[in-house]
């Protein structure tokens, strides 16, 4: 499972499902579902170069 700390660039497969949230300190999140699938790119505009896993998506 990644820690809370770990840093992945676009496009780097994701090592788990959860939610991911740029360094830029805007607070952009992109939510993966599926653990394996590649980070997308970063929304227009935005500074950042790495997600950082922030944890599990919750249930229901």
């Amino acid at each position: 499972m990644a820690e809370q700390t770990e840093h992945f660039e676009p496009g780097e497969r994701a090592p788990d499902s959860g939610i991911y949230e740029c360094e830029c300190g805007y607070h952009h999140q992109w939510r993966m579902d599926v653990a394996g699938d590649p980070l997308p790119e970063f929304p227009p505009g935005c500074p950042s170069s790495k997600w950082i896993f922030i944890g599990e998506q919750p249930v229901g």
